[in-house]
């Protein structure tokens, strides 16, 4: 069975406290589940104790939010030509 493939953008921005904030949307093929859109958000994070510094990494699956929205945007389309 094979890895699967992704592609995607990024973005990076930066928080009103100074945080680096990096954004990036997936689109994978995976083998088992078919092709998913992953939006993936990181921050750093300074710990209040101690100079230790953590990544909090949150993954969300927008695959079908996205595929309603490509909906939506076809029917736009299609009512402008009517």
């Amino acid at each position: 069975m094979g890895h699967p493939q992704a592609a995607g953008t990024a973005g990076n921005h930066h928080s009103p406290k100074g945080n680096l904030l990096i954004t990036m949307r997936l689109n994978t093929d995976f083998a088992t589940i078919g092709r998913c859109i992953m939006l993936l958000n990181a921050r750093q994070i300074q710990r209040v104790l101690g100079r230790e510094r953590i990544i909090l990494l949150a993954i969300e699956d927008i695959t079908e939010r996205k595929e309603i929205e490509n909906g939506l945007e076809k029917t736009r389309k299609s009512i402008r030509k009517n």
